[in-house]
């Protein structure tokens, strides 16, 4: 009995001592991280305590953190070494650490530790987008293409601002310029940036190849048309730019571009331009109500707001409505329309009255042939007269460009021909010779037969491949009788193969 009590009483205290020495590991481990986050705190907060403290500190953030301000502060590469080498030996995966080391082993003009340190810390998954560009500027300095580019890749595929995908591809340029290789590597939806790219570096062909993607994956990219645009008439290519334009603002659209100005005067692309004056103001009439162009009496200004519209030839109406309030001087607005590059379009209307309450106009005109655009302007000329100076206001809206005339139907593009394995038929016995047949053949269709009737037919039964381009195509001639057509055949393998 008393050995069964002293037993259980045994048990007991050992309980007691296990959970006294658990609670005691505790208290020390929470002592141990105390003292290390006052030390890193009085640490980077009082530099002056550093030296004294360094020893102590083993938290590999505080440790980097103060190897950081070595390197980039004091300049002491050795030291900023030793620091990130102690973050390290606490914890072998700390990011910023290796980050930092590859940087110290950079300035210090070892190359190869570099590389090694930045390789490892690829190895590391990064979500911190200041260490991924930190990466990628040493990744660039150091010329390791692969980790740069899997790194911008990563960055990019982030929700980033336009500006920080900016920042991203003046990186790419400064390393890659195959804009197959970089649609390869980027996902389908920075495109458009791709393309911003090649626009801002001036490179047309590039720009091209990216926008071919971009239409074959039907991106929309209505920021980017403006100053793509530009960027093709810049290098002469007209029929890119208004395609580009078609695809971004006219497959569903009117003709005429923010003829309601329900958006900002865009000056660019074949939007509305308006000449500089400070004189001139433009402003926006309300909601729905068009634009207001105020004069403010200060200057004889020539004053131009137009607009380049691309056009099949045809018959077509300008119109919108005008308001005019207290213009001044003997030379007012007026539109004007003409070809743009071409001649056969000039029309001038009149100037618009100085005061007109909401009066709608129409102005029919008619693109001539070889026309690919017009210029559609509102313009006023410099007056003459003592009363030059201009004042006062015209407002303009629902401005549009009908149609009249039909669309033109383009012509389809030929299919070429398909060559078929040419057989040579098996020669059949016949009574009748088959010259005969053939020469009675050439004397219907040709009205002088040539000296040698053998290379006639060729001509007849195969014609060139331009006849089917014709906008006439001939008639089908009448099928020949089954010897005829044997014998024809057979006949033409014998000039082919003399």
């Amino acid at each position: 009995m008393i050995n069964a009590t002293q037993q259980g009483s045994g048990k007991k205290t050992g309980r007691i001592v296990l959970q006294a020495l658990f609670i005691l590991l505790v208290v020390l481990i929470g002592l141990f991280h105390l003292k290390s986050s006052i030390l890193s705190e009085v640490g980077l907060t009082r530099r002056i305590y550093l030296d004294k403290l360094s020893p102590f500190l083993t938290n590999p953030d505080t440790l980097a953190m103060l190897a950081k301000r070595e390197h980039l502060g004091t300049g002491d590469l050795n030291k900023a070494q030793l620091l990130y080498h102690r973050a390290l030996d606490s914890f072998v995966l700390h990011a910023p650490s290796w980050l930092g080391l590859a940087e110290v082993f950079y300035d210090l003009g070892r190359k190869d530790q570099a590389v090694a340190a930045l390789k490892t810390l690829d190895t590391l998954k990064l979500n911190n987008t200041d260490l991924m560009w930190s990466k990628a500027k040493l990744a660039h300095a150091l010329n390791e293409g692969q980790i740069l580019l899997s790194t911008l890749v990563q960055l990019a595929d982030e929700d980033t601002t336009p500006t920080q995908r900016i920042k991203i591809f003046n990186l790419v340029e400064q390393t890659w310029d195959d804009p197959v290789f970089l649609m390869k590597n980027f996902k389908a939806q920075l495109y458009p940036d791709i393309l911003s790219m090649y626009i801002r570096n001036n490179q047309p062909d590039n720009a091209k190849k990216v926008w071919t993607k971009i239409q074959e994956k039907g991106i929309e990219i209505p920021e980017v048309t403006f100053p793509y645009v530009d960027l093709l008439l810049e290098h002469n290519a007209f029929d890119l730019a208004a395609n580009v334009w078609q695809y971004s603002f006219r497959q569903d659209g009117p003709l005429l571009f923010n003829g309601d100005f329900d958006q900002p005067v865009s000056h660019a692309g074949f939007g509305w331009h308006a000449s500089e004056s400070g004189s001139v103001s433009l402003e926006p009439a309300g909601s729905g109500e068009g634009l207001t162009i105020f004069f403010n009496g200060t200057e004889n200004v020539a004053f131009r707001f137009a607009q380049t519209v691309p056009l099949y030839p045809g018959k077509h109406v300008f119109s919108g409505t005008f308001e005019t309030d207290d213009l001044t001087s003997e030379q007012l607005p007026f539109w004007k329309i003409t070809g743009y590059n071409c001649a056969g379009l000039f029309i001038e209307d009149l100037m618009v009255p100085p005061s007109e309450h909401l009066t709608e106009f129409k102005i029919p005109f008619t693109v001539p042939e070889g026309c690919k655009a017009i210029e559609l302007a509102l313009l006023r000329n410099k007056a003459n007269r003592f009363d030059s100076l201009i004042s006062g206001s015209i407002t303009v809206n629902k401005l549009d460009i009908t149609r009249i005339s039909p669309l033109p139907v383009l012509p389809s593009k030929p299919e070429k021909p398909k060559v078929e394995q040419e057989v040579e038929p098996t020669p059949e016995p016949t009574s009748e010779p088959p010259p005969d047949l053939v020469e009675e053949h050439v004397d219907e269709t040709v009205p002088e037969p040539a000296k040698e009737p053998v290379v006639e037919p060729v001509a007849e039964v195969e014609p060139e491949p331009v006849a089917e381009s014709a906008v006439e195509p001939p008639t089908e001639p009448e099928p020949l009788p089954v010897a005829q057509r044997k014998t024809t055949i057979h006949i033409n393998k014998m000039v082919i193969k003399p």
